[in-house]
């Protein structure tokens, strides 16, 4: 009997020493690699494509929290900047305070949330991290086709 109740002591302090959420599955950060295609896929919902704009990642020492990025594609700005979280696949404006989303944005947060091991309902409870609003100011979300 006593067994039993010592090996699901130890499966239990071992997932709560090794980071795992409640669903068993150890989660993970977003990776450079798809942040970088977040930011494209969110592109190419406002007409860029990989063949006429250019992504590339910048140095932010005021936001090490984030992975940034600087877009350039012929449009009325000139260039973009973005900024995603890495713990919820969240793709921020690096400028002003406000976030971006698209049907084909959130099917890829979707499934990048489910292989970090971000469960709906944690995401849910995850306050907002948007990098350039005031604490109490509600960023607002620019849409995609």
């Amino acid at each position: 009997m006593l067994r039993p109740i010592l090996a699901l002591m130890i499966a239990v302090l071992t997932g709560a020493a090794f980071g795992q959420t409640s669903s068993g599955v150890k989660r993970r950060n977003v990776t450079l690699e798809e942040a970088s295609d977040l930011v494209y896929v969110y592109l190419k919902s406002v007409g860029c494509t990989r063949n006429m704009c250019s992504v590339d990642q910048i140095h932010d020492p005021y936001w090490p929290g984030f992975y940034s990025f600087s877009a350039m594609w012929p449009n009325q700005y000139g260039s973009r900047y973005f900024k995603v979280d890495p713990l919820t696949g969240d793709l921020w404006d690096g400028v002003a305070c406000g976030g971006f989303t698209s049907p084909s944005l959130a099917r890829l947060q979707y499934a990048i949330r489910k292989r970090i091991g971000l469960s709906d309902e944690e995401y849910k409870k995850t306050p907002s991290n948007a990098p350039m609003c005031e604490a109490g100011q509600k960023p607002h979300v620019t849409h995609g086709k």
